[in-house]
């Protein structure tokens, strides 16, 4: 836990010195509070920036306000200075070259990436609407809004599918919690037993970032997955612009989106590191 409006007086404190300013990753201001009233958030400052940590199941998170200058240097000074007995890890996202430039710099410093993703794009749309739907038996599969009764097996799914690492699978309870009473998670369920699920965020009225989707262990080769990304890209109108970060050796997820008419988007990208720890 933090005081708020210190972090944002010593932030601002950095603007006027340095002008230039590096974010390791989008935060915005609500994410920003609830890590602020977390027990589990501290914040570490140093002369070329502020880096926040939250502590996880066994690693820490890591979200860094630095020079924009030198960005590299403020983030290997800190991690180089500041030992943990867990692992440390955090994003890179931004420009390409930008970040691109970043990693170069860390690999000089052994500090190579965990995962990298890049950024796909969805604005022509190849499927029509109900196109794989149109296939399914609807006494059988029922697709539909999340609800609160569901919230601990979906954590189950998420967390049996993917690595705990990555920021943008909503794990934390309280984020789950969240995205069901904003109708941000779909389901589908065969035969009254939830098999997939699909997690997005509405950023405005025309843009909608799909974060993650997954079947239970059982279902996972039935094909469930094109199903409910089509109904998730039905609930919006056509013109409504689609984003999402795909693993760049996820060639099974890379066909799937191609299929729906994603194209990469060349401009940004997001890296995944792991310092430190077993």
């Amino acid at each position: 836990m933090f005081d708020l409006e210190l972090f944002l007086h010593d932030q601002q404190q950095l603007r006027e010195k340095y002008g230039k300013m590096f974010v390791n990753t989008l935060i915005m201001k609500d994410e920003l509070a609830r890590l602020a009233a977390m027990k589990e958030t501290q914040v570490i400052s140093t002369e070329n920036g502020l880096f926040i940590l939250k502590a996880e199941a066994d690693f820490f998170r890591l979200y860094c306000f630095v020079d924009g200058r030198e960005p590299e240097k403020a983030i290997t000074g800190f991690l180089e200075h500041n030992r943990f007995d867990c692992p440390i890890v955090f994003d890179l996202v931004g420009r390409k070259k930008r970040i691109e430039k970043l990693k170069q710099h860390l690999n000089e410093n052994a500090i190579s990436p965990y995962a990298e993703y890049d950024r796909y794009i969805l604005t022509d749309r190849i499927t029509p609407r109900g196109f794989y739907q149109q296939l399914t038996d609807p006494d059988t599969i029922r697709f539909g809004f999340s609800e609160a009764k569901d919230a601990e097996r979906i954590r189950e799914i998420f967390l049996t599918n993917f690595d705990r690492f990555t920021s943008h699978i909503p794990i934390d309870p309280s984020v789950i919690k969240k995205r069901i009473e904003n109708r941000e998670i779909c389901t589908i369920h065969c035969r009254d037993e939830l098999t997939a699920v699909f997690c997005f965020e509405i950023l405005d009225a025309e843009n909608v970032h799909l974060n993650v989707i997954a079947s239970s262990d059982i279902h996972d080769s039935l094909g469930f997955a094109p199903l409910l990304y089509e109904y998730v890209l039905d609930l919006f109108d056509d013109k409504t612009k689609f984003i999402c970060w795909i693993e760049q050796n996820n060639q099974a997820s890379i066909a799937m989106h191609d299929a729906f008419g994603f194209s990469r988007d060349n401009k940004m990208t997001l890296k995944i590191y792991k310092y430190g720890g077993n």
